[in-house]
């Protein structure tokens, strides 16, 4: 039987499967069904001996995403704290920082749709999609700055000209976190903020916007001090999930996802 359904996955891709949904199912329970999807495909990987709640975590993202290519769709967000992000609409020069965690992209929606200021995002090239970044449930798309050899003068570029700019400091999840992105916001004067999201019990995704500790990154210790927090909201989230964050800084690639 578990050989069978590995080979079902097989059979059927998840961007077939998101059009089969997107078809069949009205767009107003697309979060649902994506929501049931990755949740069976973590019993799934559960009964395989796999990790059950980090698959189901990371199919959601991945559900999300493809559902998002057939059209919009609503899912249940709401600010947990947002404060920092309604002070930075009146700053110039902001450098939206957080590491590779589930739900990551949803923070991006809530800007959208409650109308503030989109950030520039540094994305890897497969996350770049009609020539932007994408939000999930949205047809709306962010400006990006391919993750290559040039993005940190383009990231420098960006926020000198008082613009805002959404990174990862880790290049996958888990991985260790790299200060490169802080070095140029510390250098060119731009304010440093951490968002993430977390879904609830109630099926809510909670969405935070915070100053980091030492948001203006003035020095290597105030640099390893904002990296040393966010470590603990990546231990807080990722050890639920059976993942251990490593913790020396390295010298890493610097993307949106």
């Amino acid at each position: 039987m578990l050989r069978f359904l590995k080979n079902v996955f097989g059979w059927f891709p998840l961007r077939g499967r998101a059009r089969i949904v997107a078809r069949l199912v009205p767009a107003r329970y697309w979060y649902r069904t994506a929501l049931w999807a990755s949740r069976t495909q973590g019993r799934i990987t559960g009964w395989m001996g796999g990790n059950r709640f980090l698959t189901e975590a990371l199919m959601l993202d991945h559900w999300l995403q493809e559902l998002t290519l057939c059209g919009e769709f609503p899912i249940p967000w709401r600010p947990a704290k947002i404060d920092a992000l309604e002070r930075a609409q009146r700053r110039t020069g902001v450098l939206y920082c957080s590491t590779h965690l589930p739900l990551l992209d949803l923070p991006f929606r809530l800007q959208c749709e409650m109308g503030f200021r989109s950030p520039w995002a540094i994305a890897e090239i497969g996350r770049i999609i009609d020539a932007g970044f994408i939000i999930p449930g949205l047809l709306s798309r962010l400006r990006t700055i391919p993750a290559d050899q040039y993005a940190l003068v383009k990231l420098r570029s960006v926020l000198r000209a008082g613009e805002s700019v959404a990174c990862m400091v880790d290049a996958e999840l888990g991985s260790p976190l790299s200060s490169r992105t802080m070095k140029v916001a510390g250098k060119v004067g731009a304010h440093v903020i951490f968002f993430w999201a977390e879904r609830q019990t109630d099926g809510f995704i909670d969405i935070w916007f915070i100053d980091a500790p030492r948001p203006h990154c003035e020095s290597e210790e105030a640099i390893e001090e904002n990296l040393e927090a966010l470590r603990a909201i990546n231990q807080r989230i990722l050890g639920p999930l059976g993942v251990r964050p490593s913790h020396p800084s390295a010298r890493s690639r610097d993307t949106a996802s």
